[in-house]
């Protein structure tokens, strides 16, 4: 091939590239949407359905749990059939889930509704980390996955203050109704653009689409059962499983209540500082991912977001009176925001200290443990307050009570980070299984 017609055909992979990950940052932005839209509502759910604020741990609940239920499958069909088929599924079923959530007449249908979106939006992180690590050299992942990150957590700018405002404009039915059809537009969209691998671009089959990063050659229960034996994979399970829990309780929960029961704001206040919060998820990615690839470490990162999460945690608990100060809330708000990278910061190292060939794999079974602590915590803090209210304790006590609970499991997810292997930004399953590598079964 000559030297202009290789320049193009490079021009036109990283056109294709751009369009794919842009579709999966789209994605992305849904899932994030739903995820973080349930405190915004709450009050007009509350209103239409008759049901106290503090049963939104449910609502929360119901969409983590089948979220978690199919990441085992979800990762396992991203490897084996391929990333556009499964994230074109499941924004399909999102739409579904979304319309029917948006039109339902009772308690019953907007469970059923919110599960069906929980299945839906299980699909695009596991997709987006398989396609990052098909398409990109490992030492600019960090870079491209926080640009993605950038694009995706619009998702959750988008579920606060100005979701606020169009549900006033429009109702909450409508606005939900609206999200549905931008899904099913995309599920198609998704369908037709998106390419698994440059070689499938290509129209070939090499080594790296059909071996060291293609489909699995164990069966779906010998490729999770190495993946969990995997000692190096434990920090990181319970660190991921304490992070999305103080997020579900806190961002995509109670973080509009907190706000106006502990300083008095309203329902749309409240949600312009969880706007600040969701920008600086917005940001982490750009912020904490190139300098991850840039010092070439994953470790030292995390250590510094868990630390930076732990002490927002503390501050949420016992820093009432330094928060009373807007300036100083808004802050500790967006530092709240710009530590949910460490999600992904957790997925990269789950790749990297496992067999490259299970990416997919590798990201779900971490992700489910992580989805497991957002189903179960947003219960458990409902329980606390349950508890705390038939006690007397009512307002700001109520939440930092409930609180406290989930600052110690912060500060226990601090510890934990010095524990994590470092690998230098680079797959090291080779070097810690030698006798693995290359193995099939």
């Amino acid at each position: 091939m000559k030297k202009g017609d290789m320049a193009g055909e490079k021009k036109q992979e990283r056109r294709i590239a751009a369009i794919s990950l842009f579709l999966l940052a789209l994605a992305d932005f849904i899932v994030r949407l739903f995820r973080n839209s349930t405190g915004t509502l709450g009050e007009a759910l509350s209103a239409t359905f008759q049901v106290p604020r503090s049963s939104l741990g449910i609502l929360t609940s119901l969409y983590f749990f089948p979220y978690m239920l199919m990441q085992i499958p979800t990762g396992y069909l991203a490897d084996v059939l391929g990333i556009r088929i499964v994230v074109s599924l499941g924004m399909a079923a999102t739409a579904i889930g979304g319309f029917l959530f948006g039109t339902a007449k009772n308690l019953t249908m907007l469970y059923i509704a919110r599960v069906i979106i929980g299945f839906g939006v299980s699909a695009p992180v596991v997709c987006i980390q398989r396609f990052i690590s098909a398409w990109y050299d490992q030492r600019s992942q960090g870079k491209v996955s926080g640009l993605q990150s950038l694009l995706g957590s619009l998702g959750s700018v988008f579920a606060q203050a100005p979701m606020a405002f169009l549900v006033q404009a429009i109702t909450w039915r409508m606005t939900i109704i609206a999200v549905s059809v931008f899904a099913a537009v995309l599920s198609l969209t998704s369908f037709l653009l998106i390419r698994n691998t440059p070689e499938e671009w290509r129209g070939i089959v090499s080594e790296r689409s059909a071996g060291k990063q293609g489909r699995p050659d164990k069966g779906l229960v010998r490729t999770f059962s190495s993946i969990y034996r995997n000692r190096y994979m434990w920090p990181l399970l319970v660190i991921l499983f304490i992070h999305m829990s103080v997020n579900a309780v806190f961002a995509s929960t109670y973080a509009v209540p907190y706000l106006a029961e502990t300083f008095g704001y309203t329902n749309l206040q409240a949600s312009s500082y969880t706007t600040v919060q969701a920008v600086g998820q917005m940001l982490g990615g750009i912020i904490a991912g190139p300098i991850s690839d840039q010092i070439a470490s994953r470790r030292k990162v995390m250590i510094v977001l868990s630390g930076l999460s732990a002490l927002t945690w503390v501050l949420f608990v016992s820093g009432t009176a330094v928060l009373r100060v807007p300036a100083v809330l808004m802050i500790v708000m967006f530092i709240n925001g710009l530590v949910y990278y460490q999600t992904v910061m957790v997925f990269f190292c789950a790749k990297e200290v496992n067999d490259p060939r299970y990416t997919g794999s590798s990201v779900s079974a971490v992700n489910m443990v992580g989805m497991l602590g957002s189903t179960v915590a947003p219960r458990l803090a409902a329980s606390l307050m349950d508890a705390y209210a038939a006690s007397g304790i009512a307002g700001a006590g109520l939440y930092q009570n409930t609180f406290r609970v989930f600052m110690g499991a912060a500060l226990i997810m601090f510890g934990l980070t010095f524990t994590i292997r470092e690998t230098h930004c680079r797959n090291i399953y080779q070097e810690l299984f030698p006798a693995n590598a290359g193995q099939t079964e």
